[in-house]
């Protein structure tokens, strides 16, 4: 199942305000930082939280931010962003040697 607009207004209510076309255009933006990994739900949360740690560091974001002094650079530096690296850890597999 694919990550809508509406659905991700529905779990981000502080996007409310952004255009379908600008929410669709970071829903695809996000899809494309997750390509490899499988569908499913979990991908589904992992493109929304993308999507919104995309928003979040465009210009108009800055208050969703994490202070730069305690973050690293990229994702790490908004708290979508971090979630989405949860998600991504969950969703990619790990080889294990023994």
């Amino acid at each position: 199942m694919a990550v809508t607009a509406q659905e991700f207004r529905v779990r981000f209510p502080e996007f409310d305000g952004q255009k379908n076309s600008d929410i669709d255009a970071m829903i695809a933006q996000a899809l494309r930082m997750v390509s490899s990994t499988p569908d499913g739900d979990l991908r589904d949360d992992a493109v929304g939280f993308g999507a919104a740690h995309l928003f979040t560091i465009a210009p108009f974001g800055e208050e969703a931010r994490i202070d730069p002094a305690t973050a690293k650079e990229g994702l790490a530096t908004t708290i979508y962003g971090r979630r989405f690296l949860a998600y991504l850890r969950m969703l990619t597999p790990t080889i294990m040697a023994v």
